[in-house]
Order: structure tokens, then C-alpha cells, then sequence
């Protein structure tokens, strides 16, 4: 009976091992996606879509962010305010940049993220943790 209680505490020891190891192989990453651009009367409208899969909230995140025209030269350099991104869920943010026509950018950088703050959060994190990627024509680099 004794060897029996002794098996199934080093089974589910075990059990608790492999759940922590694949906890600790799941992807810590800050993914910002540029998802769309289209233009407005008002300019350029851009939609992220930002996923947090870091085990921290962030309460506030901005980026600034440099727009490179065909040419490969600066067209625009402006901060984004991000805001909040809860750790698991995905968030969509649109911006909309008056006087910039979509057609003129082909790439764009996140040359700092200027503020990521929140609870346990260090700004070398979400530094650390960032990748990008875009479902435009345009580039988008971290």
C-alpha cells in the first residue's frame, strides 16, 4: 500500500514537473503587427494588432515609431501611445496621422519604445521581448 502512495506521489511530482518545463518554453514575447493601412481625408489610418504573451501586464506601452518612404529615407518619426496590454489578450489600436499618405510609406521601424510600464514590468523586457511582423506591403521592423 506504502509503495503504492509513494508512485503516485512521484507520478504526479512528474506531472508537475513537465506542466512547469512547458510553461517555461512557451514564447515570452510583445508581438506588434501592422494589420492594415488605409488611407483617409484625414491621412494615414494604421491598425496594430498587439499581442502580450509576456506573464506580466503592461498598463502603458508607447513606441516611437519612424515611417521610410520608397526611397528609404525618414518620411515621418512620431510616438504612438499603445496604452494597456493585458498579458493573454490580444488588443487592436488604430491610429490615424494627419498629412501622411499611406501610398509614400514602404517600411516602417520601432526605433524605441519610449514607456512600458506596469507591475513587475521592466522596460528591457518588453525591449527584450518585442517582434514584429506585417500583413501589409509595408515592412515592419523592431
Amino acid at each position: 500500500m506504502m509503495y503504492k502512495r509513494i508512485a503516485a506521489l512521484a507520478v504526479a511530482s512528474l506531472m508537475t514537473s513537465l506542466a512547469v518545463a512547458q510553461d517555461a518554453q512557451a514564447p515570452q514575447e510583445l508581438m506588434i503587427e501592422l494589420n492594415t493601412l488605409a488611407s483617409t481625408e484625414q491621412g494615414c489610418g494604421m491598425t496594430f494588432l498587439i499581442q502580450n504573451s509576456l506573464p506580466q501586464s503592461i498598463d502603458t506601452i508607447s513606441l516611437q515609431l519612424v515611417m521610410f518612404n520608397a526611397k528609404g529615407q525618414v518620411e515621418k518619426t512620431i510616438g504612438l501611445p499603445f496604452r494597456d496590454l493585458p498579458t493573454g489578450k490580444d488588443k487592436v489600436r488604430q491610429f490615424n496621422l494627419p498629412g501622411l499618405k499611406c501610398e509614400t510609406i514602404k517600411g516602417m521601424l520601432i526605433n524605441d519604445i519610449t514607456a512600458c510600464e506596469g507591475n513587475g514590468v521592466d522596460k528591457a523586457i518588453c525591449t527584450k521581448a518585442l517582434k514584429t511582423r506585417s500583413k501589409t506591403d509595408v515592412t515592419l521592423q523592431g
